[in-house]
């Protein structure tokens, strides 16, 4: 009974569907084209306000009282760049220390405070930098700056807590050795830059060289308010935290600022592949680099539109290649890494086994293609730009992104105008400044490539393409002469015997 109750009601709904009547009656207008894009928004950078403590600490604050939340971030001009040769790792366990003991508290102590108040702190370090970083509830603000404080002038350093982190470290270290896209990037790191600044890597000998009395050495020389910038935001106010921090750093001593690292780039002047051997890998791991222009060079916004077009988003010419026709990856991308050295152009991504060469020679294409085969087009651009432009607002919904880019002006030297002028200056550029610019910047025969897989899988189809190659090894050192070296050499040699 109740199944012919539902066939009847299955049968009168089709029939409704197929009645012509109840179609013209439900029918509603067929849509032949996409809509256009809506006008663009008017959009207002929001306001930092600007302070100086007595210590001489710079301050910056983006009031936002949407949620009862503060964010609190201690930047320094002092980060790996600074670990001195043989103990490199140094400024990252030195700051890593700050938290695990400090003032009367132990590290379950500290731990314990945070918890209470519900506040979070954390303390790093990275390339061109480190920092102390808190947020909190607004109502807890204050005893979260006594804790921040007390991290930063009163460390104690445990032995016991640094051979705890040592021996983390010392596992990390193996750890990296089986990830091959971080075996990529550090070997892309060793060969532009060499042995200095950003090719440098922590070491079980370089840890085993760092004590305590070493770290106390380091915070003391690096950590000052010459050397810093303070970072707020969130639910307060300049008027508000400029008392709270003065009444808690008044009698921190400012020294002379770190100053700035000097890199060497190691700019390739051939296009050569380095080999790492990751034996039985599923998949590979393939990378490109070269240096560019400073990002204050006038053409550095022409590069990085090109660069959108060439790989920078979803529906760029790489990965439209690689990913969308080919189905060689999930994914490939190519940015613009800036430091404190020119940009560096960089793409990597993993990619199936038996493509490795293919997919090797399909980005040398797209990169050639730029320079005459198939030149960037208008349409490209504007779309490039659209996507830049229209998404770039976005980033101000995380107050840390603004307070970020404010330090980098501070870090970096940047210009004023280097966040207000960012959308004026993507605007402003044209066709042929992008092409010119990625055909002056761009050369497919001048560049780093490295291909972390297996070799004995992939080694005689990524020489079939023709390039010069040499094996590295897990830290980008070569395992043979440079390609080219002994050419150099025999010239030099029949030279001197002339």
């Amino acid at each position: 009974m109740v199944r012919t109750a539902l066939t009847l009601a299955l049968a009168l709904g089709l029939a409704a569907v197929a009645s012509p009547s109840v179609r013209a009656a439900d029918a509603t207008p067929t849509i032949t084209e996409a809509p256009g894009p809506l006008p663009p928004r008017a959009f207002q950078i929001p306001e930092v306000q600007m302070a100086t403590l007595s210590s001489g600490l710079r301050v910056a604050v983006l009031a936002n009282d949407e949620v009862p939340m503060v964010w609190v971030r201690l930047v320094f001009n002092a980060g790996s760049w600074t670990d001195p040769p043989g103990q490199e790792g140094l400024a990252s366990a030195a700051m890593d220390m700050l938290d695990e003991g400090a003032g009367s508290m132990d590290a379950l102590a500290l731990s314990a405070a945070k918890r209470a108040m519900a506040s979070k702190l954390s303390t790093y370090a990275y390339l061109d930098g480190a920092a102390i970083s808190a947020s909190c509830l607004k109502r807890n603000l204050e005893p979260t700056l006594d804790l921040l404080v007390t991290v930063l002038r009163e460390p104690t350093f445990p032995q016991g807590e640094w051979e705890l982190m040592r021996s983390r470290r010392l596992l990390e270290l193996k750890e990296q050795e089986e990830q091959p896209t971080q075996l990529c990037y550090r070997a892309l790191d060793r060969l532009l830059y060499g042995d200095g600044y950003d090719g440098r890597f922590a070491t079980e000998e370089s840890y085993g060289a760092i004590g305590t009395a070493e770290m106390r050495e380091w915070v003391g020389r690096y950590l000052h308010p010459g050397n810093a910038l303070m970072l707020v935001g969130g639910d307060t106010t300049v008027e508000e935290i400029v008392p709270l921090l003065e009444d808690r750093l008044a009698t921190w001593q400012a020294r002379e600022p770190a100053g700035a690292p000097e890199p060497e780039p190691h700019q390739p002047g051939s296009t050569v592949l380095f080999l790492m051997d990751k034996p039985d890998a599923p998949q590979s791991v393939i990378g490109f680099g070269r240096f560019t222009v400073p990002r204050t060079d006038g053409t550095y916004p022409d590069l990085y539109m090109a660069n959108t077009v060439l790989g920078g988003i979803f529906t760029s010419r790489i990965n439209l290649n690689l990913r969308e026709e080919k189905g060689w990856t999930y994914g490939a991308r190519s940015f613009l890494y800036d430091s404190h050295a020119p940009s560096q152009w960089l793409m990597v991504s993993s990619v199936e086994r038996d493509a490795t060469a293919d997919a090797v020679a399909e980005v040398l294409v797209e990169v050639r293609d730029l320079h005459g085969d198939r030149p960037l087009t208008a349409e490209e651009l504007e779309f490039a730009r659209s996507n830049r432009v229209h998404s770039y607002p976005a980033r101000f919904e995380r107050t840390g992104f603004l307070l970020g880019e404010v330090a980098s002006i501070w870090r970096y030297g940047l210009p004023e105008d280097w966040i207000s002028g960012h959308l004026p200056r993507l605007r402003a550029v044209t066709l042929e400044g992008a092409s010119a610019a990625a055909t002056t910047h761009l050369d497919p025969d001048a560049m780093v490539i490295v291909v972390v897989g297996d070799l004995a899988t992939v080694r005689e189809p990524l020489e079939a393409l023709g390039l010069p190659s040499v094996d590295i090894d897990r830290e980008g050192n070569l395992l043979g002469p440079m390609p080219g070296a002994e050419a150099e050499t025999d010239a030099e040699t029949e030279t001197e015997t002339e």
